[in-house]
């Protein structure tokens, strides 16, 4: 989930904030908060004692305005009748502090209950020399300030730092990202658009210290493609002689020499073909609206082998937009190989579709991959010398430029074993509609 810097550096931004956050509000709750809260509720239960012990001593004609001047002035309400109460079931922290305060001051539990009436009134009584007396008081009277704003002021300038760090880090990023993009780019083979050249001193020299790199690999690949291209062309010209002259030997020739002749001629001419096929700088070809099922039933039927069927596991849409010639090659490889090592066993063309991930699943009988080989086997010119020995056929390359069409378009193959004996090529790919965007490529 945050694997490009961006995300990453956002992340450690922000529980770096929460961090600074959360400590901000122990501290002020450790240091500040608490501290005054017990000493408004010290206040509070001293305030309630007096009153209640001052309320006894007065004549009975005065205690009523000192009631009034109590409840005016110190939000208290002072009577000797008992209320109608039920038990506190919730509490809070300065209810807490303040039972704790009077149960000090009258060296006695003291139990605050709830006005069964008004579930805002809380009562305690006092059993003074002279009788009970009862005391209310608001449920949510609170005599200490809570910093709400500097709280708010904290929490605003966090949030300051963290867009404005994010701000800069995304400008500091953006052209390592658009560098990144390139460098895949180059990485496949293919052309692509020179990074921006200003913006700080640092940036400026990555990215022309990048396009020029970019521009020499072009460059260089542009040049062994043409390098491969003649010595091509110059071997293919005594092939083709070397044919001729074949071909115009007299009856008396030995049969079965000139057959092996042709037969060593073709196998240079198809590996001269594959080599230079491999080398190309190959461009991504556009996507085009194929019918997918007529498409692979064509391209199973051009092989003409009755050992090679094809099943539709799920069922395919009319249109769908694919390389037409990239998955070609692809598929007639993995199918040419194993219709030639698995002989003369069956070859299944299994094809599934799921949401927008459309799988072909080419499937032999053959004597499959050992696991050390499974990745050695796209390299160029690698071969599996103990079940397959050079008289099978093929150049070595195929599976080499399988691989790289795979790694162009982002598709994913994988190299299974097959439960029935031999071996599974799996190709994934997200295939799109032609009334749909773009998809993102499969994850490998």
């Amino acid at each position: 989930m945050f694997r490009s810097l961006l995300a990453k550096t956002w992340l450690i931004l922000a529980l770096t904030v929460l961090a600074v956050l959360l400590c901000y509000t122990l501290i002020v709750t450790q240091f500040i908060i608490l501290p005054v809260a017990r000493q408004s509720a010290d206040d509070q239960a001293a305030l309630m004692k007096l009153a209640a012990e001052t309320w006894v001593e007065l004549p009975p004609y005065a205690r009523s305005y000192y009631q009034l001047e109590l409840a005016g002035q110190h939000l208290l309400l002072l009577t000797k009748t008992p209320p109608t109460t039920r038990p506190l079931l919730k509490s809070n922290m300065f209810l807490d502090m303040l039972t704790a305060a009077l149960a000090r001051r009258l060296e006695t539990d003291i139990r605050l209950r709830l006005d069964k009436d008004d579930n805002n009134l809380v009562w305690a009584s006092f059993d003074l020399p002279t009788g009970t007396v009862y005391i209310g008081f608001a449920r949510e009277r609170r005599a200490f300030p809570i910093p709400i704003a500097a709280i708010l002021i904290l929490t605003f300038a966090s949030l300051l730092v963290l867009i404005t760090s994010l701000t800069i880090v995304s400008r500091i990023t953006r052209p390592l990202v658009a560098a990144s993009r390139a460098a895949r780019r180059i990485g496949k083979g293919l052309n692509f658009e020179p990074l921006d050249e200003t913006g700080p001193e640092e940036m400026a020299v990555l990215a022309r210290s990048f396009n020029k790199m970019g521009k020499e690999v072009r460059e260089l690949l542009e040049h062994r493609t043409t390098l491969l291209a003649g010595i091509s062309h110059d071997l293919r010209t005594p092939i083709a002689r070397m044919q001729m002259a074949i071909e115009l030997l007299d009856d008396g020739s030995n049969d079965e020499l000139v057959e092996r002749l042709k037969r060593n001629l073709t196998e240079m001419d198809t590996l001269i073909g594959d080599t230079l096929a491999l080398s190309r700088g190959m461009e991504q070809a556009p996507l085009e609206a194929l019918p997918p099922g007529p498409w692979l039933t064509d391209l199973v039927n051009s092989f003409q082998n009755d050992r090679l069927r094809l099943i539709r596991l799920t069922a395919l849409p009319e249109k769908l937009m694919l390389p037409p010639l990239a998955l070609k090659r692809v598929l007639t490889n993995l199918i040419e190989n194993a219709l030639r090592y698995s002989a003369p066993g069956p070859v299944t063309l299994e094809v599934t579709m799921q949401g927008p991930q459309i799988t072909l699943t080419v499937l032999d009988r053959g004597p499959g991959i050992p696991a050390e080989a499974k990745a050695k086997i796209f390299e160029p010119f690698y071969r599996l010398e103990a079940s397959r020995n050079k008289h099978t056929g093929g150049s070595g390359l195929g599976l080499a430029i399988v691989a790289q069409l795979c790694e162009m378009y982002n598709w994913h193959l994988a190299v299974l074993d097959n439960p029935a004996g031999g071996t599974m090529m799996q190709l994934s790919l997200l295939a799109e509609s032609p009334d749909t965007e773009a998809l993102p490529a499969p994850q490998s």
